[in-house]
């Protein structure tokens, strides 16, 4: 996982003063990628696919859910 990743960095560096290893270079770099590919698809989640779910919940009338804001009608 990324966090397993970074953490084995981490851990790696923390009683060094040298630079960091190719090997924790590289893991870096592939975690940086992952969470890049993971960060995309949970905007994308969270800014298209859950509004859209909000919008076909309020035409359905549906009950409030916590974080949606409620419709007002007089």
């Amino acid at each position: 996982s990324i966090s397993q990743r970074v953490s084995t960095i981490m851990n790696g560096l923390a009683s060094v003063t040298s630079a960091p290893t190719q090997t924790q270079r590289d893991g870096y770099a592939y975690a940086a990628d992952a969470f890049d590919t993971l960060l995309r698809q949970l905007r994308t989640l969270v800014e298209k696919d859950l509004a859209e779910l909000g919008e076909a919940l309020d035409e359905a009338d549906a009950n409030w859910t916590p974080g949606r804001f409620p419709t007002w009608r007089k």
